[in-house]
């Protein structure tokens, strides 16, 4: 598991902290003043957001998150101070008090978001303090994040980046100035696709990061395009290397950045490769979009998501344990089960539609020997590891299992699948696995299988060519 490489590592951050303030109730009426829904008030909370989110993302994978902001001398600012605590992270907070606490207000009716109420006043007058804080902090830390929310606390960021990379620290930012110039230096920029348009003027994306990267003197930029995924430009990477998402049910996109920003500074900080802290943070991504607020997501999360845009493949105890987690969640699972000896246009269409049917995949792939027991001494032609890493790659399949037996009763019986896919040459025969799902109350599918395309009609063809 990834994240079993973030523990132990100190990441620090600093940035504009941000009290995110959320007021929800049920909109049964609209008001006779105005047309406007009236709120009836029911429940209030509050939680980290700006800079503390992605300190409070850091500490809930098990990490040290020491966070340097600014806030004011008030009772939000208290209160911000409570909910860093409650967080896990180890809050240097800069009280002033000519400075008010910067304060994001959402009012909520039964879930949907009405109104956001903004108190962000400027703090470039306390940016040369701020400065001081995190540079006095920087040793005994693995990685610097800056995370800027345009207030102006980050004014002196270039000489913040300077002195942590002097030290050997790889520095983030989540950048929100037009002008990338203070950023100079950082390892990595975190924009979203319109941050890096704002700063190219019209170039194209691939060029104008380029152009970006060399006048800033930054080693890479990842740039996060929602529900499209993200894009790395860096030296292995120059005209923009694509990471999709995986399918989400968006619930709330705020503070999503955040998490990106908080795994790429634990990736980098263990010295993971570039494509596994990537993959790591769209997952995260993809979590935590599923959540109400600037919400975080934890090491359990991870164990409940495939690396990247590939499946994660397991064994049955721990897929068993995987998905009795996913069902307190309502999600609808769908299983089916083959040789896949050799991968063609009949596998590709039934996965893909298989994985409409439901909220979670699983593929289970008969080993070797049962394949031998079941087609003759000369199958597979394909190892079980090849097909495993075949069927993985799939952005359908979200969970591949091995399997050693000739039918999949085992299978079925422990993993009791809502829905059991099965291709429609099954109807009207006797399947093993029929009354099992029956007893459970499960439903089989079948689904239409293509004429003249399997495995064993591409042997016969590559035959006939041979003779």
């Amino acid at each position: 598991m990834q994240t079993e490489a973030f523990a132990g590592k100190r990441i620090l951050v600093t940035g504009e902290a941000i009290l995110d303030r959320y007021l929800t109730g049920e909109a049964q009426r609209i008001s006779r003043e105005a047309p406007v829904p009236v709120l009836s008030s029911s429940h209030s909370f509050a939680r980290c957001g700006g800079a503390a989110n992605v300190a409070a993302n850091i500490a809930a994978l098990g990490s040290h998150a020491t966070l340097v902001a600014l806030c004011g001398d008030d009772t939000d600012g208290k209160q911000l101070a409570d909910e860093c605590a409650q967080a896990g992270i180890e809050a240097k907070l800069r009280p002033a008090k000519d400075l008010a606490t910067a304060v994001k207000t959402r009012v909520l009716a039964e879930g949907q978001h009405l109104l956001r109420i903004d108190n962000c006043p400027d703090q470039s007058p306390h940016a040369e303090q701020l400065k001081d804080a995190v540079i006095e902090q920087l040793e005994g830390h693995d990685a610097l994040v800056v995370s800027d929310y345009g207030m102006g606390a980050l004014c002196a960021c270039e000489a913040i980046i300077a002195a942590a990379r002097k030290r050997g620290m790889p520095v983030i930012v989540d950048p929100r100035a037009r002008d990338w110039s203070k950023y100079r230096g950082a390892s990595m920029l975190t924009p979203n696709i319109a941050e890096l348009e704002q700063a190219c003027n019209g170039k194209d994306p691939a060029a104008a990061a380029a152009d970006l990267r060399k006048e800033c003197g930054l080693d890479a930029i990842l740039v996060t395009s929602g529900a499209s995924g993200m894009t790395l430009y860096a030296d292995e990477a120059p005209a923009g290397k694509h990471y999709p998402t995986r399918t989400v049910d968006v619930y709330d996109v705020t503070g999503a950045g955040d998490t990106v920003v908080a795994v790429i500074s634990l990736g980098l900080a263990a010295q993971l490769d570039l494509d596994t802290t990537i993959d790591c943070a769209n997952q995260a991504a993809g979590k935590v979009v599923g959540k109400l607020g600037a919400a975080t997501v934890s090491p359990e999360d991870f164990s409940l998501m495939p690396a990247g845009h590939n499946a994660l493949i397991v064994d049955l105890e721990t897929l068993c344990a995987t998905l009795q987690q996913l069902r307190t969640e309502n999600k609808k699972v769908v299983m089916t089960n083959g040789c896949f000896d050799i991968f063609h246009a009949g596998h590709l269409e039934s996965l893909g539609q298989a994985a409409y049917l439901g909220d979670v995949l699983v593929v289970a792939i008969n080993d070797d020997a049962s394949i031998t027991k079941l087609k003759g001494p000369e199958r597979p032609i394909v190892t079980l590891d090849e097909r495993i890493q075949v069927i993985a790659g799939l952005g359908c399949v979200d969970y591949v299992v091995p399997f050693s037996d000739t039918d999949a009763c085992g299978l079925v019986q422990a993993i009791k699948p809502d829905i059991y896919v099965k291709g429609d040459d099954w109807k009207g025969k006797e399947m093993p696995e029929a009354k099992l799902v029956d007893e459970y109350g499960g439903k089989i599918v079948y689904q239409p299988s293509r004429p003249h395309i399997s495995t064993t009609d591409i042997i016969k063809r590559i035959k006939e060519k041979s003779k």
